[in-house]
């Protein structure tokens, strides 16, 4: 043995690592191309981030992960993440699915009862028309075709959601109205020291 592992065991990392070498692996008793764990595109959670994979590195994997000042590149053990499943949304989350009735919908999360999801607001393309909805509005989306939205397309639906005079509370997780009324905002004033400053100004004008 080497290093106290059996030789069966060593024997088999290395028949392993040549087959990948040759772009192959053993599945069910057969030599297949090679298929990685991960693939570009593929969603992935690592902790409390949720990130797509935009590079496989055999056991590692490179993935665009949130951060404050936007998409940052890294890199993660592929053992330390696990696929992204329904399992990992939460209500609030922008979410987007590219096959349901309506089309491609991006929307905020709001829950899947009886494979209707629910969302607090949405916006729908398909074959060249548009539709923006509220309220919880029922949409029927295949579960293996939801995955996290990008970026690009978060700020699709915000933008939608601002022409239409509203804005999401995440922390409430609730849309809010808008109110674009200008409101004049008046310090306190001492209406009397204005009008004793105001019959002065009048007492020496010609």
């Amino acid at each position: 043995s080497a290093r106290g592992f059996p030789v069966s065991v060593v024997m088999n990392i290395f028949i392993r690592g040549a087959l990948r070498e040759q772009g192959l692996m053993e599945k069910d008793g057969k030599i297949v191309d090679y298929e990685p764990q991960y693939k570009v595109g593929d969603w992935v959670v690592h902790g409390t981030s949720t990130c797509c994979v935009s590079e496989v590195l055999d056991k590692q994997i490179m993935v665009i992960a949130p951060s404050l000042f936007g998409g940052i590149m890294t890199s993660y053990d592929a053992a330390d993440v696990h696929r992204w499943t329904l399992k990992d949304a939460k209500k609030g989350d922008y979410l987007c699915c590219d096959d349901t009735d309506w089309g491609k919908v991006i929307f905020i999360s709001h829950g899947y009862p009886d494979n209707l999801y629910r969302a607090y607001a949405g916006y729908a393309t398909s074959k060249g028309d548009s539709y923006f909805f509220t309220d919880e509005t029922c949409c029927k989306a295949k579960k293996e075709c939801i995955r996290p939205a990008t970026d690009d397309e978060k700020l699709i639906l915000d933008e939608q959601i601002a022409a239409h005079d509203l804005h999401w509370n995440l922390d409430r997780q609730e849309l809010e109205k808008v109110d674009h009324t200008i409101k004049a905002v008046f310090p306190e004033t001492d209406y009397e020291q204005l009008r004793q400053e105001l019959d002065a100004l009048l007492d020496i004008l010609p």
